[in-house]
């Protein structure tokens, strides 16, 4: 990796953090100089000025929404009295989401101004990347429209999503007092949510408690058995409302997997509400408690009594989120770390990109590298040598490197290039956060900066665990589009193994 190459990126970290600190509307093509100078993996063709680059194009529209083809001016802000403060009544808005982020949105079609709720540094990052990706490929398809240049095919890839525009495009963009303070005070204002709601059933503070980062499916389905109990049901509502899932899964050769009810069964949910009802009225009467997303966070949280893992766990309580997007895992953990008075164990399941490893594999790493504190963090991970599942849809491999990136678009080649190189072979972004909150729970110092962090002896179990979803050198490789009922074995393999680690707690 050349110097130059890592600078760029830094410069332009420094260059849009430091405009945005400014109170007024900053114009999005002001970084897209020093955005193009970065070279963005995921965005290959950012400098070809006549060269569509469809695959950032749709990356970038699916997780920011439609209506940012609408939008002039976008405003991001920690909390709801935040935007009040500035003149932005959210509650008249039109709420919007974008299909490939879980984050809250708010649309004023009057004024084509869009409000994004931010949780951290990290959805900042996220939210000016994706901006400035869609202006660069949007612009550039307006130019070549303009003077004939659009093929057929390039026309109807285009308008399977949205108009050809006839005009260019220059976002305004706007941070609402983005501090530090504002950051804690969101994750705070969730845990107080989350704390209130689970009363009087459950005490939050008190009780023992396990803290998992995973989805907001695969452990409840393993343990309330509704999937199992419903095979028929379901199977014949994926039939009637969606044949092609099953389609695809025959055609893949993926018909005779035991994990294929679990896969079916989100498209079975989605179209049968008396079904999904039924699942909802057994989970009440397990006692499970789901807790709506906040428009802070956008997660759903879950409280899950531990004797439905074991009858020896009665008192204990299995805390699950939504895994959520990169420094937000360090404000959200450090809150209830603050909290909670008796931490049984930490465990991450996430996904993950593959840099020397196939699509589909599971990764246990036992060295994180994070981008945002330049740390290197040693940890005692409980399921290194110690997976008990055999994985017939791809390779269990343990003992890995991994690394915290500071968000999807803000890599290179050459970087990356560069931890691979070094055996860096899981890249994600909120275990280096995660590790930061473990590590003040762990030491009486504040988080250190640019050194090796010994974790092999913290306070409470300590387990991470990956499946590989997408390559970054490859965007289009997603899980939804390659890896199907692959994803999903991985990630309840993942889950039983984190239940099997749950029963073994004092």
């Amino acid at each position: 990796m050349t110097k130059a190459s890592k600078d760029a990126i830094e410069i332009h970290i420094r260059t849009y953090r430091s405009a945005l600190r400014s109170s007024k509307e900053i114009a999005l093509s002001t970084l897209i100089p020093t955005y193009l100078k970065m070279e963005p993996l995921l965005h290959p063709k950012a400098n070809s000025e006549y060269e569509i680059d469809f695959d950032a194009l749709f990356y970038a529209l699916n997780r920011l929404s439609k209506e940012i083809l609408k939008t002039k001016s976008v405003v991001i802000g920690q909390i709801e009295e935040i935007f009040l403060e500035s003149g932005y009544n959210l509650k008249k808005w039109q709420r919007i989401s974008a299909s490939r982020r879980r984050r809250h949105i708010f649309f004023d079609p009057k004024t084509k101004t869009m409000a994004c709720f931010a949780a951290s540094i990290s959805d900042i990052d996220d939210i000016v990347n994706l901006a400035i990706a869609l202006q660069v490929e949007i612009n550039k398809i307006v130019k070549i429209s303009q003077i004939g240049g659009l093929s057929e095919e390039q026309k109807f890839k285009i308008e399977k999503h949205f108009k050809v525009p006839k005009q260019e495009t220059n976002l305004k963009i706007r941070l609402l007092a983005g501090t530090w303070v504002n950051f804690s005070k969101t994750a705070q204002k969730w845990w107080q949510t989350v704390a209130k709601k689970s009363k009087p059933k459950f005490d939050m503070v008190n009780q023992p408690l396990v803290f998992l980062s995973s989805n907001n499916h695969s452990l409840i389905n393993l343990l309330d058995h509704f999937c199992l109990d419903h095979q028929k049901e379901i199977i014949k509502t994926v039939e009637e409302k969606c044949p092609q899932v099953l389609e695809r899964v025959k055609k893949r050769g993926q018909d005779k997997n035991p994990f294929l009810i679990y896969f079916i069964s989100q498209f079975a949910f989605k179209t049968n509400q008396e079904l999904w009802q039924k699942k909802l009225n057994r989970e009440k009467r397990l006692g499970i408690k789901r807790i709506k997303p906040q428009d802070e966070t956008s997660l759903e949280t879950q409280i899950i009594p531990g004797k439905l893992i074991s009858e020896k766990l009665k008192g204990l309580l299995v805390l699950n989120i939504e895994y959520p997007l990169g420094f937000t895992a360090f404000h959200l953990l450090e809150e209830i770390l603050e909290n909670v008075q008796n931490i049984k164990a930490v465990y991450v399941l996430g996904k993950a990109a593959a840099l020397n490893t196939k699509i589909g594999d599971i990764l246990i790493p036992k060295i994180i590298f994070d981008e945002h504190t330049q740390n290197t963090y040693m940890i005692q991970n409980c399921f290194n040598n110690n997976f008990p599942y055999k994985f017939s849809s791809g390779s269990v491999l343990d003992n890995q490197k991994l690394v915290s990136v500071l968000g999807t678009i803000l890599e290179n080649k050459d970087l990356f290039d560069t931890y691979s190189e070094k055996e860096f072979n899981i890249i994600e972004m909120e275990a280096g956060p995660y590790l930061g909150a473990i590590t003040q729970a762990t030491y009486p110092k504040s988080l250190p900066q640019k050194t090796v962090v010994d974790l092999h002896q913290p306070p409470f179990d300590l387990g991470m665990i990956y499946y590989s979803s997408d390559s970054p050198y490859i965007l289009s490789e997603r899980l939804g589009e390659f890896l199907g009922i692959t994803g999903v074995e991985a990630t309840y393999l993942a889950t039983k193994a984190i239940i099997d680690r749950i029963r073994k707690i004092r």
